[in-house]
């Protein structure tokens, strides 16, 4: 079996500044992506997904899921037209996935809101149940936590161990991570 992520030689220049990522090839199911505020964690997820070129090779399987920090939905739409928009939209969405995440991250009362009027946290879990609805191998997430309380903290920790995908994210706090023995990138 070959491994489901792998990178060589990867190296990316911008502002001045330079993202390497020499050799990395894992089979883990939850691969960290740490450093500080601007040292290329975002980078390497959008290269990841090919969004941005970068010089080197890398492969993450044949199907990846980009999930950006910066989520901007139409703010009139509420929370199950936009879901349900997503699904619409793409030919790998599972409507009954979707269902079952917003129950899971107990959204059932808040999916008739207008997303305008949700919390911080509020639009993290929408974003994430818009990219977990997403049947895919790999799962490229830019700060999954971020927004968060302790609680829908723990929910993702736990959707993360049961789940079959594997999962690149970007964290300033790896020790959120830690009982999934993560791979961890330090950029």
């Amino acid at each position: 079996m070959s491994p489901s992520l792998w990178i060589k030689n990867y190296q990316k220049n911008y502002d001045k500044k330079q993202v390497l990522i020499d050799d990395l090839v894992t089979d883990s199911k939850v691969i960290l992506l740490i450093g500080e505020n601007g040292c290329g964690k975002t980078t390497v997820l959008k290269s990841l997904s090919l969004l941005l070129c970068f010089e080197g090779e890398a492969s993450v399987g044949t199907s990846w899921m980009y999930m950006s920090d910066a989520f901007k939905p139409p703010a009139h739409f509420t929370v199950n037209q936009y879901l349900n928009h997503v699904c619409a939209l793409s030919n790998t969405a599972n409507y009954e996935q979707m269902r079952s995440l917003i129950t899971y991250f107990d959204m059932e009362k808040h999916k008739h809101i207008p997303i305008k009027n949700l919390s911080k946290g509020m639009h993290q879990k929408v974003n994430i149940i818009q990219t977990l609805c997403e049947s895919k191998d790999v799962y490229l997430m830019d700060e999954p936590l971020d927004g968060l309380d302790a609680k829908n903290r723990e929910k993702f920790i736990e959707y993360l161990k049961k789940s079959t995908g594997i999962f690149v994210c970007a964290t300033h706090n790896p020790s959120h991570y830690e009982r999934l023995s993560p791979e961890k990138i330090y950029l």
